[in-house]
């Protein structure tokens, strides 16, 4: 046992001899991964948030949908007008559901409206009449998609995992409007149960933004120029709360249906379009100011045409960056370590081992300089973009794995070309 440890101990001593051997080539590989894996970086998180607008929008099953801004029309309406004309529209034959949106929903807090240590922005993402646990799909820290939440679970912002976690139990002090439209108001405290924690640049439909495209209908979470996520109110913290609907007094609470900003309707399958805006029309909008899915997305195609050329132009320069970093760093090891190698060899060194042990100041810049290239990415998605960041430590590794197996493939491909040669003759020859 003794013998074994001496020997891997032996062994350390000998590789990191030899990563200290080649500092300067290695440090010049290290230079060339970071800006390699840096690139790929950025090349991912261009193309990921063209496509995530598309994918995310998809995930909520928005095609075939018609949105309509409320705009001062529905501002002038009474609180018995905004519930007549949603209520209207769900029961037009033509229309499947109704789907109300206002990005500011509600609000509650912990204790009471003098004492409370930590408040609530409230964010519902009710998707449908029929189905109360149904909602607008978001992605949890862990990218997970969630399509439902039962009234009363919620979803907190990432900021919050410093004071909660999955499975706690909040008394949430609100403010709710009653189906008895004669009281003004009524308070609850309801045990809300945290059912887990979304990313702060997770996508969710904004509701203020002039319908002109699919990137228009997006924004984050905690989108800055929205203000919302963690803040401080007179001290005290202020999180997102991410519910379908909330439950009080056998009341089923949507927030949004209070102040409508955004409509999302949805026809019923096979309704022909004359029908369905006539119903539109009768039910008090204007047609005209319904834009459908297919025409943001239309727009979307046409006016970031440049970019998707310019993101295909750059991802193709990138990957030839990094299969020619690549060829070239293993060309450099074929060429250089042949007298190495065979001085291994004839030093009784087993032919795999010998590979390894020269080809290891190589792996050990791959995986430090991809490292580096990962963590200055992180580094800059923090301090300087601020909405659709999309590379995870999973993409890295990926990436990692990709480098690995890349050069791997060139040295196994060298092993089993050249391990019935000579050391000798890998000494003596020249390439």
């Amino acid at each position: 046992m003794m013998g074994m440890k001496s020997g891997h101990r032996y062994y350390l001593q000998f590789w990191a001899d030899l990563v200290f051997k080649e500092k300067a080539a290695v440090c010049f590989m290290i230079m060339l991964f970071f800006l390699v894996s840096f690139s790929n970086c950025y090349m991912i998180s261009e193309a990921s948030r063209f496509s995530k607008i598309i994918v995310r929008s998809r995930e909520m099953y928005l095609e075939g949908r018609y949105f309509c801004q409320s705009g001062l029309a529905d501002f002038l309406r009474s609180d018995a007008e905004i519930r007549e004309l949603r209520n209207s529209l769900i029961d037009s034959e033509s229309i499947k559901d109704v789907t109300v949106l206002n990005y500011f929903s509600g609000g509650g807090v912990v204790g009471n409206s003098e004492d409370w240590k930590t408040g609530f922005s409230i964010y519902n993402l009710s998707d449908s009449h029929e189905d109360p646990t149904r909602i607008m799909t978001i992605h949890d820290i862990n990218d997970v998609p969630i399509t439902s939440l039962e009234p009363n679970h919620v979803l907190l912002d990432e900021t919050a995992q410093k004071e909660y976690k999955v499975g706690d139990h909040i008394n949430l002090s609100i403010i709710y409007f009653p189906s008895d439209t004669h009281m003004p108001y009524s308070e609850a405290i309801i045990d809300v149960v945290v059912d887990g924690f979304i990313r702060s640049d997770e996508m969710v439909i904004n509701t203020n933004r002039s319908l002109t495209d699919l990137s228009s209908v997006f924004t984050t979470v905690c989108d800055p120029l929205e203000g919302t996520g963690e803040a401080q109110v007179e001290g005290h913290r202020l999180y997102l709360c991410v519910c379908s609907v909330l439950s009080a007094n056998d009341y089923l609470i949507n927030y949004n249906e209070y102040s409508p900003c955004l409509y999302i309707i949805t026809p019923e399958t096979g309704a022909e379009k004359t029908v369905f805006f006539n119903d539109v029309k009768r039910c008090g909008l204007n047609p005209q100011d319904l834009v459908s899915y297919e025409s943001l997305l239309d727009n979307y195609l046409a006016n970031h045409k440049d970019e998707i050329r310019m993101i295909k132009a750059f991802s193709l320069a990138i990957s030839l960056l990094t299969l020619c970093v690549m060829i070239t760093i293993f060309v450099s090891w074929y060429t250089y370590k042949r007298k190495e190698l065979g001085i291994f060899v004839i030093s009784g060194c087993p032919w795999k081992t010998a590979i390894l042990l020269s080809v290891s100041p190589y792996y050990f810049s791959i995986i430090i300089g991809g490292l580096l290239g990962f963590s200055g990415w992180a580094l800059y998605e923090k301090f300087w973009r601020t909405e659709f960041n999309v590379i995870g430590w999973k993409t890295s590794l990926l990436l990692m794995v990709a480098y690995i197996f890349i050069y791997s493939i060139g040295v196994l491909i060298y092993y089993l070309m050249y391990r019935r040669s000579s050391p000798v003759s890998l000494y003596r020859d020249r390439e």
